[in-house]
């Protein structure tokens, strides 16, 4: 049987590999890297804990002294995708600067780590299955990455930096703007981070800049910023 537990966690450290691989990368690590790999080709109803035990170098049963499901691992790499982003957010908010630096420092740094994941990780958050119940984590992460979005042009707005715009409509365009970093995952070559995240971060200042001539100093005071 491929899946002897419906309970989502992780289970305590056990049994060594079978089959040892090179490199000092953790069992615990290798694991999720075979299973954003397996999930990625398979999608997670055809992924099995067999072929991802084989990529990871170990036994199928060993396996399960690390995580009880798949279902456990595509929980712990959605978790570490939007812990991603919101540690981002944390960094931002301890800035003492404009909401204008804010926004475009947040949305450059997000963009450039977005569009340097694997290609693994891009593909596994189109995955249907994370609209379901039992993933709703990743519902609730999605929310609160919009939220920041949308408080932080709030209060660009309410300052007289923004135009006066929609901060919610806003704050999803720019989650749409990222989530086409996942979309283009199979079918494109790797982005490049840098260039990618300097076009999303200045599409979404010049989105809403209430004076376009502040572009500029804008961008180059979110440069000295800091926040990474």
């Amino acid at each position: 049987m491929d899946e002897p537990s419906d309970t989502a966690g992780r289970r305590a450290r056990g049994r060594p590999r079978a089959e040892p691989k090179s490199g000092d990368m953790p069992t615990e690590e290798q694991i999720l890297e075979a299973a954003g790999e397996v999930f990625a080709e398979f999608g997670f109803g055809g992924a099995s804990t067999r072929e991802i035990a084989r990529r990871a170098g170990l036994r199928q049963p060993s396996l399960y002294h690390y995580f009880p499901n798949k279902a456990a691992m595509l929980t712990v790499l959605i978790e570490r995708a939007g812990e991603g982003s919101l540690a981002i957010f944390r960094k931002i908010d301890a800035l003492q600067a404009p909401a204008a630096v804010k926004l475009y420092r947040a949305a450059y740094l997000e963009s450039r780590m977005l569009a340097g994941w694997p290609d693994y990780l891009k593909v596994i958050c189109q995955l249907p299955e994370l609209r379901q119940p039992r993933h709703v984590h990743f519902i609730e992460i999605r929310d609160r990455i919009i939220a920041w979005y949308q408080k932080t042009i709030a209060d660009g707005v309410a300052a007289g930096e923004f135009r006066t715009v929609d901060p919610l409509f806003v704050g999803w365009l720019i989650n749409g703007a990222n989530e086409a970093i996942f979309d283009q995952a199979p079918i494109t070559p790797r982005l490049d981070p840098e260039s990618h995240a300097r076009a999303v971060a200045g599409f979404v200042l010049n989105a809403v800049l209430g004076d376009p001539r502040q572009f500029d100093s804008i961008v180059v005071a979110a440069d000295l910023s800091g926040g990474d």
